[in-house]
């Protein structure tokens, strides 16, 4: 019967009942239905059974010898908190069963019992846990594809879902925000000098200084490369400026493993600015500006911060400036 619960990913049962008809009875039940079964006649035998194999469910007397079935229960909840355990009794009462689930198990059943009453909870217990399982792997697969692997930051696919909540809320309520692009200077320096995996360690921690100073409400992302974005909701630019110039300054201050291999011996990042709807009527428009202003700070000089507003608007005087 081993074969045919594996091949129905059935979890081995644990029986503990002082009984000897009833576990008799119980494991005829179980291992008709596939399941591999195991009986013991008291608590202490289950617990020791409990060290030494892993099951998926245990079905356990609240009357017997030695350690009642409640002293049973709160000590296997303690030794493998996730095991299923379903309490029986001949002598059922609401305050027993309460009692019974407050303390951890999953369902409660009374003697005597109907055969198929047995195959139904086991089922049903086998069930929930595959059902949780599954919403466990649902959200952990969710996060990952939101997330950058080596950062744990989010990443470029759900900027893209942040940028449209943003942008949707800024039309809303009238209320600008803003979205800076950060990019590490001379990085090509550090890691072709360090290696690949200095390299990913210098972003591991600069991605945990942008989270790490940036404000309750901001949001960072790993834009790929050493390329990270910041968005600051409900930010105008000036207060954007400051706090884009506080993380800045912040990196230029932070010690960096062996950040003297870099052309001015320390680790600094170059910030464009963009702010919506200011510099921008999209998203695209948003990331491209931010982009071509950090661009503009890396020429400028680096380690500075360049915002759109300002370069926009210097390249429109000019015109006007070679007219006169």
């Amino acid at each position: 019967m081993a074969d045919e619960a594996e091949s129905k990913n059935l979890p081995p049962v644990l029986i503990v009942d002082d009984e000897e008809v009833i576990r008799q009875v119980m494991r005829d039940i179980l291992t008709d239905s596939g399941y591999e079964v195991d009986v013991v006649e008291n608590g202490e035998k289950a617990l020791a059974q409990l060290k030494n194999k892993t099951y998926g469910l245990v079905f356990a007397d609240i009357r017997m010898p030695k350690m009642d079935g409640m002293e049973f229960l709160r000590r296997a909840k303690h030794l493998t908190p996730d095991l299923d355990i379903i309490m029986m009794t001949g002598y059922a009462s609401v305050d027993i069963a309460v009692e019974a689930i407050k303390l951890g198990a999953q369902d409660f059943i009374t003697k005597p019992f109907n055969l198929d009453h047995i195959r139904i909870v086991a089922e049903r217990a086998v069930e929930r846990k595959a059902l949780k399982k599954q919403a466990e792997e649902g959200e952990y697969y969710k996060r990952i594809s939101l997330t950058d692997g080596l950062t744990e930051l989010f990443n470029r696919r759900h900027l893209r879902h942040i940028l449209g909540t943003e942008i949707s809320r800024s039309e809303r309520s009238g209320r600008k925000f803003c979205l800076l692009m950060v990019d590490v200077d001379d990085f090509k320096v550090y890691n072709d000098t360090l290696g690949h995996p200095a390299g990913d360690e210098a972003l591991k921690f600069l991605a945990w200084l942008l989270k790490h100073h940036a404000r309750i409400s901001d949001v960072v992302c790993r834009y790929g490369g050493e390329e990270f974005v910041v968005v600051f909701p409900e930010t105008d630019v000036p207060a954007s400026r400051i706090a884009a110039e506080r993380l800045r300054r912040i990196i230029e201050e932070t010690e960096f493993d062996r950040q003297e291999v870099l052309p001015g011996g320390n680790f600094t990042v170059s910030i464009g600015m963009a702010c919506f709807p200011d510099d921008a009527t999209s998203a695209d428009e948003l990331v491209s500006n931010a982009d071509k202003a950090m661009y503009h700070a890396k020429r400028s000089g680096k380690n500075r911060l360049a915002a759109w507003t300002d370069i926009s608007e210097t390249a429109r005087s000019r015109p006007s400036e070679q007219r006169a």
